[in-house]
């Protein structure tokens, strides 16, 4: 099953994840609220069902799946449906634009770091929140990923390989924040993000246009 379907189809799944581990998604949330301001002209690409576009007052969302872009209405986010490799937009109409985990699902990540790049304005900022896969968590998902519904053919980066990526387009890596210190299952709290690599599950990159003028 193509990642479009997947999504399309597994709606209520999807969201029971985020409910289940409450304490995991506001734990993210946290981190990503944390690491840079959300100004109007903000963007998330992979936005699925706005479990992170809306808390965090981003305006605009893209998705190709069209069953999660109706989710994403109704928490107050205009959409858009559209792959992130070729993004349905003007170049340079953002300041802001988020990601969060989708990274894994698309196609080609380059293709889609730089569909990023060319949306943003000149000092734009970019958030990517990720999974390491080099983490403990990043490690546990691969280990069991093929009995997983979402993760079975889903392509985990290090922090490493993700700024190999962004570089290539031009994007460099101002800030990072990590949290998650500790299975989503386990948490008793909503923890704190601290600048740190190579200890948290989940990974919060800010990064900034090296280029543009």
């Amino acid at each position: 099953m193509d990642s479009i379907s997947l999504f399309n189809n597994n709606l209520n799944e999807y969201e029971n994840w985020f409910t289940k581990n409450i304490l995991a998604y506001e734990t993210e949330l946290k981190a990503i609220k944390q690491i840079a301001p959300i100004p109007e002209k903000s963007i998330e690409i992979g936005v699925g069902s706005g479990l992170f576009a809306g808390p965090c007052g981003i305006k605009y969302g893209i998705d190709p799946a069209g069953n999660m872009l109706v989710k994403a209405q109704a928490r107050g986010v205009e959409t858009i449906r559209g792959k992130a490799e070729a993004l349905p937009l003007a170049d340079n109409s953002f300041e802001y634009a988020l990601m969060v985990t989708a990274i894994c699902f698309v196609d080609d990540p380059l293709a889609a770091l730089a569909e990023i790049y060319r949306i943003l304005v000149a000092k734009g900022v970019f958030v990517l929140g990720f999974v390491d896969k080099s983490s403990f968590l990043g490690k546990n998902y691969q280990k069991k990923k093929h009995k997983s519904l979402f993760y079975k053919d889903a392509k985990f980066f290090t922090l490493e390989e993700i700024n190999v990526l962004l570089k290539k387009v031009g994007f460099e890596i101002s800030e990072i924040l990590q949290t998650l210190f500790d299975f989503p299952e386990n948490l008793t709290e909503v923890q704190v993000p601290v600048k740190t690599k190579n200890k948290g599950g989940f990974t919060v990159i800010k990064a900034q246009s090296r280029f543009k003028k």
